[in-house]
């Protein structure tokens, strides 16, 4: 509405929008609704999500699975210092231990995978404690430097080791069929051998310094 000689004093509903005195937004865009910039200039976003809250039983599951994790690790390193200071096998031990890894087999029927594991062991027990070239030999070439022994030890158990060797290479190369109650009896044999013929507490003990 317009008077003669003046300006208008109602322009168009536009003029009213972004005007301050009424609580627009002088800084709205044309063409958006005055309540919209009036949420923004608020500090209302309508676009922007208000943050999820972390519930409390998540916090203590993270808690509870980092202080597993540090104990894991803590029990592993134990472990592993534990096994880097333990004492080295003896001969006779490191050969008890094998002759018992095959036990499982002899059980099993597994005929040719007991005969190498369980000649291995009593073998190379021989050759660590005697110091006698038995690990790499034929069978006959073992039996003649066994029968050449003067050893004590070996020759009181000079029989039961021919049978015993004997009946494992028959098994491993031959394919010589083997009873598991045959195994068994066999393994037993090797284990007595050992046993008897282990060094005493006296040999295994390390020498006493000498005090100047």
């Amino acid at each position: 509405m317009k008077t003669a000689g003046s300006h208008s004093v109602l322009g168009p509903r536009q003029s009213f929008v972004g005007h301050p005195a009424l609580g627009g937004n002088s800084n709205c865009p044309s063409g958006i609704d005055a309540g919209a910039c009036t949420s923004v200039g608020h500090g209302r976003h309508p676009g922007r999500s208000r943050p999820v809250p972390i519930p409390l039983w998540w916090r203590w599951l993270a808690l509870g699975g980092g202080a597993a994790l540090l104990l894991g690790l803590g029990g592993f390193t134990a472990v592993v210092m534990r096994r880097r200071h333990a004492k080295p096998l003896l001969p006779h031990e490191r050969a008890l231990m094998r002759l018992e890894q095959a036990q499982p087999l002899a059980l099993a029927g597994q005929v040719r995978e007991y005969a190498g594991v369980a000649s291995d062991a009593v073998r190379e027990y021989i050759e660590e404690r005697f110091l006698l070239r038995a690990a790499h030999l034929t069978t006959e070439e073992f039996f003649e430097n066994l029968v050449a022994q003067e050893n004590s030890s070996l020759g009181s158990h000079r029989e039961s080791l021919l049978q015993f060797i004997g009946a494992c290479d028959l098994a491993k190369f031959a394919r010589f069929p083997l009873a598991r109650e045959r195994m068994v009896s066999l393994n037993d044999l090797a284990r007595r051998f050992v046993l008897d013929t282990a060094p005493s507490t006296a040999e295994t003990q390390p020498a006493p310094a000498r005090t100047s």
